[in-house]
């Protein structure tokens, strides 16, 4: 009993000096400082990072306002103020055409939201660290433009800054449906209102998918279906008391199609412009997977 005490006793202790005196938050390094360690290089290499303060001023000042649960694409990038030691490697600015994508039209260059990409791109040669840094530059001002939800956050080692993206207002949410033409779920209640004998207990049978149409309510209406709204006619991918036509996985297809219709993110991660990105976990689900596997008492 009494060595179950003293491990006990130590354990605590240990918990005690590592969240005392080592370990730091990560989030609370301020895009707003950004720079300010870095070598002056040249004015345009400032302009840039100026930029970044500036916008990055900007979503921190939201940082206490967001739901760190709340996130569907986790975006990892260079930290400007940590050397690589790639970081000064030479980059022809014509090798940049390869992040951008082609329109149908072929006029990418007046139309991409990666303005200081393009800067860079103009350039006989710049750098991979300014590359990187216009990347970071662009995605914080490109995705909130866009209605998404962008917050950084430092790493706790300080070499990298993380990037949360969420598409969580539903009205934003609907404009990408409807600018995409986005298929959604019919309801299966409203299935039923129609007159089709659809048994809901079979597992094999599901309400068809349809293309997203702001208007199908008026028309409903005007065929008979009084007091209908957009809930009823599609199927309720939301949390519980947070009904939304868009689940996890709808809203990460939406904010990558947003991102991928520009910029190649992948080639960006292959060649060093980008650490990485990944989806997020839904948290619900998180619980619901604790609850029927990860507890203690189930050991």
């Amino acid at each position: 009993v009494w060595i179950s005490v003293a491990l006990v006793a130590l354990v605590s202790l240990w918990f005690v000096l590592y969240f005392g005196f080592v370990y730091s938050a990560d989030r609370e390094d301020d895009l707003g400082c950004m720079g300010n360690e870095m070598d002056p290089g040249s004015p345009g290499h400032q302009a840039r990072l100026r930029r970044l303060r500036d916008t990055g001023a900007k979503l921190f000042s939201r940082l206490g306002r967001t739901d760190p649960s709340a996130t569907d694409i986790i975006m990892v990038f260079h930290h400007p103020k940590h050397f690589y030691d790639d970081g000064p490697e030479a980059v022809e600015g014509k090798q940049l055409d390869q992040y951008f994508i082609v329109q149908k039209s072929g006029a990418w260059l007046g139309n991409t939201p990666f303005e200081t990409l393009l800067m860079e791109r103009e350039k006989p040669t710049t750098t991979k660290n300014e590359a990187r840094i216009a990347v970071l530059t662009d995605m914080c001002t490109f995705l909130p433009e866009l209605g998404f939800e962008v917050t950084p956050f430092c790493s706790i080692d300080g070499d990298e800054i993380f990037l949360r993206v969420s598409l969580r207002k539903e009205a934003t949410i609907r404009y990408h449906m409807k600018r995409v033409r986005w298929w959604c779920q019919l309801n299966p209640r409203f299935v039923e209102r129609m007159g089709v004998d659809q048994p809901a207990e079979e597992p094999a049978s599901s309400p068809p998918y349809v293309p997203y149409s702001a208007k199908v309510c008026d028309r409903l209406k005007q065929a008979g279906f009084a007091d209908i709204t957009i809930q009823d006619v599609y199927r309720d991918l939301g949390e519980p008391g947070k009904p939304s036509l868009a689940g996890s996985v709808d809203r990460i297809r939406l904010i990558m199609d947003q991102i991928t219709e520009h910029f190649d993110i992948d080639a960006a991660v292959e060649n060093g412009l980008l650490v990485g990105y990944y989806p997020v976990h839904e948290q619900r689900k998180m619980e619901m997977l604790r609850e029927v596997w990860g507890r203690m008492a189930l050991v």
